[in-house]
Order: structure tokens, then C-alpha cells, then sequence
């Protein structure tokens, strides 16, 4: 007695992991197929709506790990190497009840991702997140170097030096909060310093995402460093936003400057001239701060700037006074009896050398502080283009920008100066890092593309700033992102289609997911169920209709490795039709159906 058809595909569950890595909207872990109330997308979704879509993976096939170099109460850090681009890298556990909560694991990769974007030379980067049978990971930036704090047990730094770090944290956070991310947890301790002294703000584990904060911090909850916190975090930190970042990091710059913690502030011991800036920043009442991080850095650094000039005023020197350290001395000298500086300076216009203290060049007439002025405010104006510049990651266009500002030279002009070369030897060092990343990208992303990891390779591509994209590169995005949409939109039809019970239009879908996806496990569990119901349905039938029917059996193995390489006979799948039986190996069969138009 033929089987009664219900119409379902089977109920053999079924938990594979490679459809994690088709489109976003995943055909991974069904459990059932068309059978009863339960649909296949609420199959694949689950009963919460909620799929991370990660693969388990594992870490020792690509790192090699070297020991553990920081641990703490939640998780711990590995220092490794990345076998596949030859770096190192640190990797980030996230150990105990956070690793197996599902809540947690959630906010972890909405926090991971959310980072992983950032892309800013100040920020740590995030390479990769997954989880393995351990838990979940984050495959860091590698930084050989000292924390901050580490660094401030030797002392305060110099007030130039702790200006530039300050600056460049807070373009990191400014970045940060484009994206709508407050860090919440700003601190020397979350400062590392490369061996170049740049630093990389690290540690987001309290970050707040402005979209997803109401449903992972609960109100009134108290996160951070006390020392180091706004006023309205200490109360709340679900009240925590850009202006209490603002405050931690003029917390940190204090500490910088004094070698004292911020637990207890007092402004004497600031240098005199930011000390009304650094507490502006540091009041308690956030509407009374800075209006943004940028604000507060611009005039740090004007403030800064000015510090020599309260001894004199460059552009009001009197004869035969020095414009670097003001000393007097006898008109005829051409360099100062004190310092040892040139007393002669480059006309801003015409370039022949003229006296410093001269108001007005004797080779061309110019009034000398009137065209400083004017330079001074074109190097403001040039400072926020170049901000805009190298945020879009333009950072060669910068650098051809900063060139001319490099050659010139004025007493008054120095501190401008003095910055155009540090900026331009940062620019420089940044170029390069990114030209490197990207080339790392694009490795990773064409072995994705071959392996038909078709997500993880559009990621890694897109990964690229636009600006650092070449031919090549735009052509694989372009490429890849068609693929991309075309998975997504079956991986939709594949639902829709299961939900409506119409297998015939899926054989169609699923064998041209197959082909962008030739080894996807939960594709090929489909329509291994699918045909095992043509073959049922053909059966009870009393093969009525043979004459032009085929059916085919998928053997239930997943292996599809071809046994003949090894020695022993092949595996095989078996196609019947009217008696004749055909014998193919897996992959064979598969390649064979799908040119043949048969699935």
C-alpha cells in the first residue's frame, strides 16, 4: 500500500551552518519543510525572530595561537598570527554566562559589527568576529605598545605632545558618534600607544549604539570608570551621549598633563593657557561644554599655540629682536646671540630673505603682518577641508593639499608649521596602512569569491574606502554586490514559495542557488527533500507516467569528497528512469543535473 502524501518534504531535521554565509536573509537551520501550521521562514528564524547568522568556526585552521597577554573578569586576549595575510593579530574571548546568552551574543554582534565599520586609524580595528565552540571572538588589531596609563606612570606628558593625542582621540570618537556610537568608556587605560606614539582608543565592551541602547542597558544602570565618567553617566548610563565622551576625554587630557586622576579636579594645576578650555569641557552641566568634540579640539590647540606668545608678540618685534625667543639683539647680527636662530626669514610673497622684525619687505614692498594674517586664517580654513579630506579617507589629495604649507616659513607661522609636519608624516604613515589593508582586503575577498563565500567577500571589498579603490577592485565589488542581491532575492523566494507550497517553481530556485552556492549543506538538504517527495509522489502514482518522468536520489552522506582519489570506490547518487540506472559521483551529479536543466 502506497504511503498517503501529505504534501511535506519530510521531517528529518536538519542543522547545517553554510547558508550563514549566503545573503542576509538565511535558508539555514530548517528543521521541518512544508509540512503542518510552521512555515519555512519561521523554520529557519525561529520562534524569536532571531538569527546571527554565524557559522561555527575554527580558529587554529587560520591562527596560530601564542599565548594569552590580558585577561579579565568577563574575557581574555590571545595574541596570535593570521596565517593566511601573515599578521598578527589579538583575539578577543568573551568568556563565562556572556558567551552562551543569546541576548548577550546579540548585543556582542551588533557592538562587533557596529566597530567593525569604524575603519579609523585611532580607533582599534576589528578585522573579524565569529564564534567557535568556545564562544564568541573578535580578531582585533595587534598594537606593540604601552597603554596610556602605562605610560603616564613615568610622569605628565609635555603639553604639545598631550594636545596631538587628544586631538586625534577625539577624531576617533568624532567618527565614532557620526555612526552613533558613545565609547562610555574613555580612560588612559583604553588608550594604547604604538611604538610611533600614535594612539588607538580600544575597548568598546560598554559602547551604547544610539538604535539599540533601549534594549541592552537597563535605565538607571551605572557603566564605566568612576574617575573617568560625566557627571550624568555616574547618574545613568543610559544618559551617556557624545558630550559625556566629551568630558571623559578632557578628564583623560588632564590627567595627561597633571599626573593626576580626575577624581579630584583642580584647575591650578592645569597649564594656564587651556586651562579655561579643558574646564569648559570638564563642566558639570553637558549643555555648557563644548558643542562638539571638534570645538573643543580647535581651541585646545589655539590655546595651546598661543602659550609663547604672552613673553612677546612676533608680529610686533622690535629691532633686532629674535622671533623664536625674543631675545634683543644688535641690529647687524643674522643670528640670535641666544638661541642660535636665523634672524632673516623668506618674504610670504615674493621669497627673497628680509629681516624678521621688518613690517614691510624691502625687496617688494609687502606688509609682512598683514599677509601673516592672512595666512593664519587660510591654515584654519585648510585644517577643517583636510579634516573633511581625510575622513573620506583622500588621503593622498591631503597630503598634495598640506605640500606648499610645508616650505613656509615665518616666526608667527612656526606653530602652524610645526603642525603641517607632523600631519603630513601621520598622512603619510596612514597612506600606507591603508593601502596595505587594502590589499589584505582583496585577498581575503577573492579567496571568499572562490570559495563561493559570496557575503564574506562582498564585506571584505567593501570593506575598501572608495577613495583606495582600483579598477580591479571596483569590478569584484560590483560583481560581487549583483551576486549578493541575486541570493538574497531567491533566499526570499525560496521562503515564499515553501510557505505556498509550490515545489514545482522551487526546483528552479534552489538549482540556481546551487550554482552561485554549489556546496551550500542547507540547499542541498532542500532539494534532497524535495525530490525524495517527487519520487513518493511518483511511486503512489504506480509510475503512471514514467514515460517522461526522472527521478533522482541524493544518497544522505554530506561528504563531497570524491573516495576514488583515495583508493576506494566512488560514492555515488543513482538516477532511475524506466529501469536504466545511471551512477554518478555527488559532485558529478549535481554539476550534471543542473546543465542538464533536470533540477
Amino acid at each position: 500500500m502506497a504511503r498517503k502524501d501529505n504534501d511535506s518534504l519530510d521531517q528529518a531535521e536538519t542543522r547545517g551552518g553554510s547558508f550563514s554565509d549566503a545573503p542576509s536573509k538565511s535558508l539555514g537551520d530548517a528543521s521541518t519543510f512544508g509540512d503542518g501550521a510552521e512555515s519555512l521562514a519561521d523554520d529557519i528564524l525561529g520562534a524569536d525572530g532571531f538569527d546571527d547568522g554565524m557559522e561555527i568556526v575554527d580558529l587554529s585552521s587560520r591562527y596560530e595561537l601564542e599565548g594569552v597577554i590580558g585577561q579579565g573578569g568577563m574575557g581574555q586576549v590571545i595574541k596570535a598570527v593570521d596565517t593566511r595575510l601573515k599578521r598578527i593579530v589579538a583575539i578577543k574571548r568573551v568568556l563565562g554566562e556572556s558567551s552562551r546568552n543569546r541576548k548577550s551574543l546579540q548585543r556582542f554582534l551588533i557592538e562587533a559589527q557596529s566597530v567593525a565599520a569604524l575603519n579609523h586609524f585611532n580607533i582599534v580595528q576589528i578585522y573579524d568576529y565569529g564564534r567557535d565552540k568556545d564562544g564568541p571572538f573578535l580578531i582585533l588589531e595587534y598594537v606593540d605598545g604601552v597603554s596610556l596609563s602605562k605610560r603616564l606612570k613615568d610622569g605628565p606628558l609635555e603639553l604639545p605632545e598631550a594636545v596631538e593625542l587628544t586631538t586625534q582621540l577625539a577624531s576617533a570618537l568624532t567618527a565614532a558618534h557620526r555612526r552613533g556610537i558613545v565609547h562610555r568608556d574613555v580612560k588612559p587605560a583604553n588608550v594604547l600607544l604604538t611604538e610611533d606614539g600614535i594612539p588607538k582608543l580600544t575597548d568598546f565592551g560598554l559602547a551604547r549604539h544610539e538604535a539599540q541602547e533601549g534594549e541592552h542597558t537597563r535605565t538607571g544602570a551605572v557603566l564605566g570608570t568612576p574617575a573617568f565618567m560625566a557627571p550624568e553617566q555616574r547618574e545613568d548610563s543610559t544618559k551617556a551621549d557624545a558630550l559625556s565622551d566629551q568630558w571623559s576625554l578632557a578628564a583623560t587630557f588632564y590627567q595627561m598633563v597633571t599626573g593626576e586622576s580626575p577624581r579630584i579636579i583642580n584647575g591650578e594645576t592645569l597649564p594656564l593657557s587651556v586651562r579655561d578650555v579643558v574646564l569648559r569641557a570638564l563642566k558639570t552641566k553637558p549643555g555648557k561644554r563644548y558643542p562638539t568634540l571638534q570645538e573643543f579640539c580647535d581651541e585646545l590647540q589655539t590655546a595651546a599655540s598661543k602659550q609663547q606668545a604672552a613673553t612677546f608678540d612676533v608680529l610686533q618685534l622690535k629691532e633686532g629682536q629674535c622671533g623664536s625667543c625674543g631675545a634683543v639683539n644688535d641690529s647687524s647680527r643674522r643670528f640670535c646671540r641666544d638661541c642660535g636662530e636665523s634672524l632673516e626669514t623668506p618674504c610670504l610673497k615674493c621669497g627673497k630673505n628680509e629681516l624678521v622684525w621688518e613690517r614691510f619687505c624691502g625687496h617688494c614692498g609687502t606688509n609682512i603682518p598683514a599677509i601673516v594674517e592672512q595666512q593664519l586664517e587660510a591654515s584654519k580654513e585648510l585644517k577643517s577641508e583636510l579634516r573633511t579630506i581625510v575622513q573620506e579617507y583622500r588621503h593622498q589629495e591631503a597630503i598634495e593639499k598640506l605640500a606648499p604649507w610645508l616650505t613656509i616659513e615665518h616666526p608667527a607661522l612656526k606653530p602652524f608649521h610645526d603642525w603641517a609636519e607632523r600631519t603630513n608624516e601621520r598622512l603619510q604613515r596612514e597612506l600606507n596602512q591603508l593601502l596595505q589593508q587594502r590589499d589584505e582586503h582583496l585577498v581575503l575577498a577573492r579567496e571568499y569569491y572562490d570559495q563561493a563565500r559570496y557575503s564574506k567577500a562582498l564585506k571584505s571589498v567593501a570593506s575598501i574606502p572608495d577613495a583606495l579603490h582600483t579598477a580591479a577592485s571596483r569590478q569584484l565589488h560590483e560583481e560581487l554586490t549583483g551576486i549578493d542581491a541575486e541570493l538574497n532575492q531567491l533566499a526570499a523566494d525560496i521562503r515564499e514559495l515553501s510557505s505556498a507550497r509550490n515545489y514545482d517553481a522551487l526546483h528552479g530556485k534552489l538549482t540556481r542557488f546551487l550554482q552561485l552556492k554549489p556546496g551550500d549543506k542547507n540547499a542541498i538538504q532542500m532539494l534532497q527533500r524535495l525530490l525524495k517527495r517527487t519520487r513518493r509522489k511518483t511511486e503512489s502514482k504506480g509510475n503512471s507516467s514514467a514515460d517522461d518522468s526522472v527521478v533522482y536520489e541524493l544518497e544522505k552522506d554530506d561528504a563531497d569528497d570524491d573516495d576514488s582519489s583515495r583508493g576506494r570506490p566512488a560514492r555515488s547518487t543513482s538516477t532511475r528512469s524506466l529501469g536504466t540506472r545511471i551512477t554518478l559521483p555527488r559532485k558529478r551529479f549535481l554539476a550534471a543535473a543542473g546543465v542538464a536543466g533536470l533540477v
